[in-house]
């Protein structure tokens, strides 16, 4: 038997994973859990498994996958419309996670057409890394603000002992996040030039490597329409409506608002920009703070297009492209 033709199937619900191996007919139940992924990693290399195919389920299958992929396995993420149509195709019915397994490795095995390799790329990894660091710092917070309100003292004890821990696990994964972005060239560069700008900092430049890849190849009204920083008119026959932003990526105006309570004080650009807006033009703070989000990121999108850092002769004209 040709050992590359071993495939299996993977069924992927919250708690489980229904597993068929093809052509050889083994099926096998494992959790969906670290642990039981492992010793279903032992079961699929008993078997000689080289390709892999699971069905997109929501996230349940991240874990699942990425392990699969860690581990040297050929991984195919597939549509749940597409191997439902196989199994139709098939003559097949009947539908529960055994059947469905099998129809899975089979269609993998069968099915030349919409059917390509996962592949971890940097972001990802550097997605996860961020989104876990951001859930403990909201964890951190949440504990600080409850401590002020304890007055048992083992209580604010062990308070203290997980605050410390939280720090410690924070910052793991910021040095593993740095580390990420120090081994790929492209990455780097791209962190240099947005980091260069004065008040922005290590976690803003990661999130929008994360969250706006698009970063430095689109025109800038692309680039703030896409952020949700880019006034829309509301405009109907001779009434002029208020322009307004809406839409757009949540992540990237949450740091760009933070960004800009920093450049005030750290950046001349966007300074002499948010005064003239504040002060002299007398706009309410929150459309000019809104108008020095989309212009720091006009900036960052300006740098990373050209490749270049930031410097104190790159003034508001030059830069206003």
């Amino acid at each position: 038997m040709n050992l590359s033709n071993i495939i299996t199937g993977i069924d992927i619900s919250k708690n489980k994973l229904d597993i068929h191996i093809h052509p050889l007919g083994h099926h096998k139940v494992f959790e969906n859990n670290v642990q039981a992924i492992d010793q279903m990693l032992d079961f699929l290399r008993l078997h000689n498994v080289t390709k892999v195919g699971l069905e997109a389920t929501g996230g349940y299958e991240k874990l699942c996958a990425y392990t699969l992929l860690s581990h040297g396995f050929e991984v195919y993420v597939i549509q749940p419309r597409w191997v439902r149509d196989y199994a139709k195709s098939l003559g097949i019915a009947t539908k529960t996670d055994k059947i469905d397994c099998s129809i899975i490795s089979r269609y993998v095995s069968n099915t030349d057409m919409r059917v390509t390799p996962l592949k971890v790329s940097s972001i990802d990894c550097l997605k996860q890394k961020l989104s876990r660091r951001n859930q403990l710092v909201e964890i951190a917070k949440i504990q600080k603000t409850q401590a002020h309100q304890v007055t048992d003292l083992s209580i604010i004890k062990q308070m203290e002992e997980l605050l410390a821990v939280l720090q410690n696990q924070i910052q793991v994964l910021e040095d593993e996040v740095m580390e990420l972005v120090d081994k790929n060239q492209k990455l780097k560069k791209k962190y240099m030039s947005i980091t260069s700008i004065p008040g922005v900092g290590a976690i803003t430049a990661i999130t929008f490597i994360c969250y706006l890849p698009e970063l430095g190849t689109l025109q800038h009204k692309e680039i703030s329409s896409l952020s949700g920083v880019a006034p829309f008119n509301r405009d109907s026959g001779f009434s002029k409506g208020k322009r307004c932003i809406q839409g757009g990526r949540s992540q990237i105006r949450k740091v760009l608002h933070m960004c800009i309570l920093s450049a005030q004080r750290y950046n001349s650009y966007i300074k002499i920009f948010f005064d003239r807006l504040y002060n002299q033009y007398k706009k309410p703070y929150k459309v000019t703070s809104t108008a020095a989000m989309r212009k720091l990121l006009i900036l960052a999108n300006s740098l990373v297009r050209d490749g270049r850092l930031f410097t104190e002769e790159y003034s508001p004209k030059t830069a206003s492209i």
